[in-house]
């Protein structure tokens, strides 16, 4: 990664003890040295730090305390705590001649000083973590908006998690790492698909392997929903199995989390050197995984937008904007096709329409259809109606999906009375444009029906299925027989007897229908009683 000129600091400030320590030597004659564990100089008096080379003291390694050399040569020294468990020797003498008391004076010379260099040696140690979190801040800033793009990118989710997973890699210096993710499909929700995996084991056919959460070392580990680092990992479900288990030096396992829900989890392994991963690691490991959770969820928000924009724009040719909030509510198509719905099914058929299409010019025939079809439409989607399909004279629509409720049976009837009433509208204006005018005939039934898309790779059209809806269509064709518009069943019947007035015709023989059917007549609406 590009530091644009950023290093953490490694070592002490040398050249302000330098400067500290000269100035001592020069102000009050004491000649002092700080060197380090192996006696090599770090900073101060280079003569006073030769000859110390082959002195010893038993100092204590906090600080705390200093001795004058127990050889008399009026040389005193103090420990000097460094990071970690790191430790420097602080030797001082005075000039020749001191005179009398100079070993007190030294000791009390070099415990003050023990102090002040000590402050100094804290201080540059605060500013060399200080520089470090700046540049891990840095990087993190730096990742995150390199994976910015990523987030609104139109990129494919396994293009995003090679990505993220090769940044990760590079910037913890993993031997390698998979991303798996969270198997949607699993009745259980506990299996995760490795996606993608880089570096170190990627040879071992680790793509599409599955991952049970809770089961063996990893599985036990994505359990616990955190990041972790483990050390000496026998695996046998992810790089390994159980005929062959594998020894992992080191693990790094971070959750992909949204606000809502786990997505799936990153796993690195093996830190380069044979060392382990650090809390440095992992806050950078955690920063690509949150940025690669939300652009995996939002690559997959994109996916749902579009397919409910795909949805949505074949429903509107069939159904109202209504029902296609409701589809689109209910999870999309998928939600409906396959189950069983209570509708109530409605057949429009124009009366000698082969008659009328012999005698009437087609351009005449288009007019009248387009007008005619305009009209019926209208009033189906008003009614929260769909539309099933156009067949020539015919139309089929359905109510009541995706409602499900006894209202469907009330909005087939009141729509078909509007139908014809909007038909009895059109032949008045036909007759005086001087057009040919036809009427129609109109049949309902209700029932149980299943939604299916019928048809072929290259065009689907979503139906209705089911006895329902071949009895509505024997139905309509009674209207000939009994000189009537509007025909009902028995069912459609029960849920609309308060809401309609109806003429009872007895019971009708339907072709493919092994019982007989009661059939009524619509008449009109109830007023309301008062």
């Amino acid at each position: 990664m590009d530091n644009h000129g950023f290093e953490a600091q490694t070592s002490l400030d040398t050249q302000n003890l330098d400067n500290l320590l000269q100035g001592l030597t020069m102000l009050c004659g004491l000649h002092v040295c700080l060197l380090g564990e192996d006696g090599a100089l770090l900073a101060g008096d280079a003569e006073l730090g030769a000859g110390w080379k082959t002195a010893r003291f038993d100092l204590p390694p906090d600080g705390a305390s200093c001795q004058v050399d127990p050889r008399g040569r009026g040389i005193a020294a103090a420990s000097i705590s460094l990071q970690g468990s790191r430790a420097a020797v602080l030797v001082g003498r005075l000039d020749e001649g001191a005179g009398a008391g100079g070993d007190a004076r030294l000791l009390a010379s070099m415990d003050w000083l023990q102090h002040l260099v000590q402050a100094q040696v804290r201080k540059d140690q605060e500013l060399d973590g200080l520089a470090t979190e700046m540049l891990l801040r840095y990087e993190e800033l730096n990742l995150l908006y390199e994976m910015g793009e990523s987030i609104i990118s139109d990129m494919p989710i396994d293009e995003i998690a090679a990505q993220m997973l090769e940044r990760a890699v590079a910037s913890t210096e993993a031997g390698g790492g998979v991303i798996a993710l969270l198997d949607e499909r699993a009745a259980d929700g506990m299996q995760l698909v490795v996606q993608v995996a880089r570096g170190w084991g990627s040879d071992l056919g680790l793509r599409g392997k599955r991952l049970r959460i809770g089961e063996g070392t990893i599985g036990q580990t994505i359990a616990q929903n955190r990041a972790q680092m483990l050390v000496s990992v026998r695996d046998e479900h992810l790089y390994g199995s159980a005929a062959d288990p594998i020894e992992l030096d080191s693990l790094l396992h971070v959750p992909l989390f949204t606000t809502a829900r786990l997505v799936g989890a990153m796993v690195l392994v093996n830190k380069a050197q044979g060392s382990y991963f650090t809390a440095s690691d992992e806050k950078l490991a955690l920063a690509i995984a949150t940025q690669m959770a939300i652009a995996i969820e939002n690559n997959r928000l994109q996916r749902r937008i579009r397919e409910e924009e795909r949805i949505g724009a074949n429903l509107q040719r069939y159904v109202s904007p209504n029902v296609v909030r409701a589809v689109l509510g209910r999870g999309g198509l998928q939600e409906l096709i396959g189950d069983r719905w209570r509708a109530t099914i409605l057949f429009i058929d124009i009366r000698d329409f082969s008659g009328l299409v012999e005698r009437t010019p087609p351009e005449i025939m288009v007019l009248l259809l387009n007008e005619y079809f305009r009209e019926v439409t209208d009033v189906i989607f008003e009614y929260q109606g769909a539309i099933d399909e156009f067949a020539g004279d015919q139309l089929l629509a359905f109510f009541g999906i995706p409602f499900a409720t006894p209202k469907g049976a009330e909005d087939a009837c009141r729509a078909a009375i509007e139908i014809i009433r909007r038909v009895d509208e059109l032949r008045a204006s036909w007759q005086r444009r001087g057009l040919p005018a036809f009427d129609v005939g109109i049949g309902m039934n209700t029932g149980w029906v299943a939604v299916g898309n019928i048809g072929s790779e290259k065009r689907m059209e979503l139906t209705v299925i089911g006895p329902p809806v071949v009895i509505a269509s024997r139905v309509e064709g009674l209207n000939k027989e009994h000189g009537t518009r509007i025909l009902i069943t028995q069912e459609t019947l029960d849920e609309v007897r308060d809401v309609v007035e109806t003429r009872p015709l007895g019971q009708a023989e339907l072709k493919g229908i092994s019982r007989p059917i009661p059939v009524y007549e619509v008449i009109g609406l109830r007023q309301p009683a008062g």
